[in-house]
């Protein structure tokens, strides 16, 4: 779509450089920013629509990586970084809510029954460490927010 915009802007009839000639300003000012606008705002839908979608962090993590390296346009990279990475963040948050919601439950932790009583709750207990820290590890890897 920029493309295209950008080749009606290439291919005028008239000479960009004449300062008599006022049709640049209407045909670049009006016309060429607007429809760049308009590229943006669906480039920022298309953003919003695919973090609906997104279950896990590690892959909110990466759909933010892939637009942040995606995004030039000042607008979009705010968007980006801001819009985005809340829903990062919250990804995280009810990641880590989960979490903490298995641990504190009242109910004796899911084991094998050849597991001892202590040695399979200590290796439960784990099991939950690991799982946070894998979510922490996802979070750290965005560098640039």
């Amino acid at each position: 779509m920029f493309e295209k915009h950008l080749e009606i802007i290439k291919h005028l009839n008239y000479d960009i450089l004449d300062v008599k000639i006022t049709q640049w300003h209407e045909d670049y000012g009006q016309t060429f920013k607007e429809e760049v606008k308009q590229i943006e705002i669906i480039y920022t839908t298309i953003i919003a629509l695919t973090f609906k979608h997104v279950s896990t962090l590690e892959d909110a993590v990466e759909m933010l990586e892939n637009f942040y390296q995606l995004a030039r346009r000042p607008t979009v990279m705010e968007y980006v970084q801001k819009k985005a990475a809340e829903q990062v963040y919250k990804l995280f948050m009810e990641e880590i809510k989960q979490i903490e919601e298995i641990f504190e439950s009242k109910n004796q932790p899911p084991m094998p029954f050849s597991h001892p009583t202590y040695g399979g709750n200590a290796i439960w207990s784990y099991s939950l460490i690991v799982r946070a820290n894998r979510v922490k590890d996802a979070i750290d890897s965005l560098y640039f927010i």
